[in-house]
């Protein structure tokens, strides 16, 4: 498996539930998905499925700059969404990046 080594967010249509295809980003603590909280809440992120299938990962060192992540209903602010822009929900993450991940301590 390709390891990725620096801070990084993969995100985007992976047209499956983490626990199919992904399973091995899933038991890896290199990484956190953290859309699993959204699958296991029960929501979708489309219109079409009743899973998640648009997924965020991120690599463990960012883990604690991971603040919260959503699904956002559209509905109200664009009339008739699904017929006119997705069938994909957008799905929001929010992190502080003020923080900067180095590994060093602030005697270092």
């Amino acid at each position: 498996m390709f390891i990725i080594q620096n801070n990084t967010i993969l995100l985007g249509d992976f047209n499956d539930a983490l626990e199919g295809s992904y399973e091995n980003f899933v038991d890896d603590p290199k990484y956190d998905c953290v859309t699993r909280s959204l699958a296991e809440a029960g929501w979708h992120s489309t219109i079409s499925y009743n899973d998640v299938i648009d997924q965020q990962l991120i690599t463990s060192n960012l883990s604690d700059t991971f603040i919260n992540i959503r699904i956002v209903n559209v509905f109200p602010q664009v009339a008739l969404y699904e017929k006119t822009t997705s069938d994909h929900l957008p799905v929001i993450s929010e992190f502080d990046l003020t923080r900067t991940v180095t590994g060093l301590t602030d005697k270092q």
